[in-house]
């Protein structure tokens, strides 16, 4: 895709702009999410051959590996996996990739398949606003207790907090 040129439509500047912008953060998005896959992948690797190798009857092995601290790998991808999906969803949606009943759609009169759309955005947005209202409220609960994190030692609920506020 080329830059229009200076003597061209302003508004066909700003729309390149736009598609080049797209262009960046699609890529930005698609290299963060196969980041954190292939980061969790790795992790999860990881800490299950050290469970399985620091049970060998090898008294030299089992007394490194019990040294290295992994208790932090489970819930390092967990984090990683809900946001992957957050990522993925925002990339789908605005990709138009996003799964949808097309098919069936597509096959209904015109009238009835507005209503459909119309219908299914609706319930779409009553679902996030009720996802996030419940979210919060529920992070909101778990921020007040004073129990911590074994593997983080921070606040119960610190690490869910910005979640809800995900699907605004």
């Amino acid at each position: 895709m080329r830059p229009p040129r200076e003597t061209e439509d302003p508004v066909a500047n700003r729309n390149w702009e736009e598609a080049s912008l797209n262009r960046v953060l699609n890529h930005l998005e698609e290299w963060l999410i196969a980041f954190m896959m292939g980061a969790a992948t790795i992790v999860i690797f990881v800490a299950v051959v050290h469970r399985y190798a620091s049970g060998i009857p090898w008294t030299a092995l089992q007394d490194a590996l019990l040294r290295i601290n992994l208790s932090w790998a489970q819930e390092l991808c967990i984090y990683m996996f809900i946001w992957m999906a957050k990522f993925g969803a925002a990339y789908g949606v605005r990709t138009g990739i996003h799964v949808g009943v097309d098919v069936l759609i597509n096959q209904l009169q015109p009238k009835m398949r507005a209503k459909f759309i119309i219908f299914g955005l609706l319930s779409g947005a009553v679902f996030t606003a009720s996802s996030a209202h419940w979210g919060r409220s529920s992070c909101g609960k778990s921020r007040t207790r004073t129990r911590s994190r074994p593997t983080w030692n921070c606040r119960y609920g610190s690490p869910f907090w910005r979640f809800p506020a995900a699907p605004i």
